[in-house]
């Protein structure tokens, strides 16, 4: 057992791991955080796993050879303290089968419920503890071995000071009367971060900015895209490191505006991109180039945007209004309280009671109360004059 300090320990064998595990049975609660390698290799995964309880901090080494089983099961018999808790766990979910039983506490939605601008962990730490956190190895490849003790003193900083951090959050949200919305919400965190990942078939080669291209153009940003997942998959390097998003969409508007082209004469290429990689490329831009119309993706594989009519125009304008007035009230961002994509639900479905406003909007329970009133008078304020009573 390594350790940074009397109270800091790196855990790299069983030996060890079970001694943490012995501590842990005997912990009220227990902060948690992790650390990935999702900058840095195609198929992100758990580099690392800190803890921290009634003064110990521990960082465990998954990518040890542990039997972690027991660990895991101490730990979801837990109430837990987070920061940012989705990401950890869903990691966690899928690389272990890791689900809480006991209560979450976020510090992120915390603090964000109390109208915090700034809820970053070094943010909250200098807010509420006097604390200067640095953020200088956040973007380290945590898969790699070994780590050092700025490192590990970084990885262990995410943890030091959860508790003192969820006590005082805690304590302002119960003043407010909002811990019953924050347990809610860190509910409802936990059960989406273990819900299958939602994917339209054959449409992942989708990217962001993809809107508005037509058919042909569409049929080279995906042979760009399989090109790209292939070549992420062989160098183990996240697909943006091969090629970014917004390059790719205009590589592939380049391609499909100059059927003859050579790929010298289009856009700049990554420095990389070259040898059997830059002869790859060129070989799916040509495979696009040849398909027939008919295999061309279809521009309407995708839900299309509904055109909304004037009535839902105004739904929806009566609904911001009335959403914007309450956030500014509680003083908290209009976004939390309801996003935009809700209320355009709300809008097209008309619900009439707090359980139909739920289902169609998805909605927490608490934000559906306080939106509840806001919503009947809009859609009763933008009835038609022949709807009226």
């Amino acid at each position: 057992m390594k350790s940074t300090s009397s109270s800091l320990q790196f855990i790299q064998t069983q030996s060890d791991l079970q001694a943490i595990v012995s501590r842990m049975r005997e912990a009220r609660r227990i902060g948690l955080d992790t650390e990935a390698d999702s900058l840095h290799h195609y198929r992100e995964k758990v580099c690392l796993i800190q803890v921290g309880f009634d003064r110990t901090f521990a960082a465990i080494d998954p990518l040890a050879g542990l039997d972690l089983s027991a660990f895991f099961r101490v730990l979801a018999g837990k109430p837990l303290i987070v920061h940012g808790g989705d990401y950890d766990c869903r990691m966690l979910h899928r690389g272990y089968a890791f689900r809480p039983h006991k209560e979450v506490f976020d510090t992120v939605m915390a603090a964000q419920l109390l109208g915090y601008t700034h809820y970053s962990l070094p943010a909250l730490a200098d807010r509420l503890v006097g604390v200067h956190l640095t953020k200088n190895s956040q973007k380290t490849d945590w898969a790699r071995r070994p780590l050092t003790p700025a490192q590990l003193a970084y990885a262990l900083d995410d943890v030091r000071h959860l508790e003192v951090i969820a006590d005082k959050l805690g304590a302002s949200l119960d003043a407010l009367g909002r811990s019953g919305w924050h347990r809610e919400a860190c509910r409802h965190m936990v059960t989406a971060s273990a819900a299958p990942v939602r994917r339209r078939v054959g449409d992942r080669w989708r990217v962001k900015g993809t809107h508005g291209l037509t058919t042909r153009q569409l049929a080279f940003v995906r042979a760009i895209w399989l090109w790209r997942e292939r070549e992420a998959r062989r160098a183990d390097r996240p697909t943006f490191k091969i090629l970014g998003a917004p390059a790719l969409i205009e590589l592939a508007i380049w391609a499909a505006e100059r059927p003859s082209a050579r790929l010298e004469q289009g856009p700049a290429l990554p420095r990389d991109c070259r040898g059997r990689r830059r002869l790859a490329l060129e070989k799916a831009i040509d495979h696009a180039r040849h398909l027939p119309p008919s295999r061309w993706p279809s521009v309407n594989s995708r839900t299309p945007r509904a055109v909304e009519d004037a009535a839902v125009r105004a739904r929806i304008r009566a609904l911001t209004e009335g959403r914007d007035k309450l956030a500014l009230t509680i003083e908290l961002p209009p976004s939390l309280l309801a996003p935009r994509a809700a209320l355009l639900a709300i809008a097209r479905q008309q619900p009439t009671t707090t359980a139909e406003l739920i289902e169609c909007s998805s909605l927490l329970g608490w934000q559906a109360k306080l939106l509840k009133p806001i919503v009947e008078n809009a859609l009763r304020s933008t009835l038609p004059p022949s709807g009226r009573t």
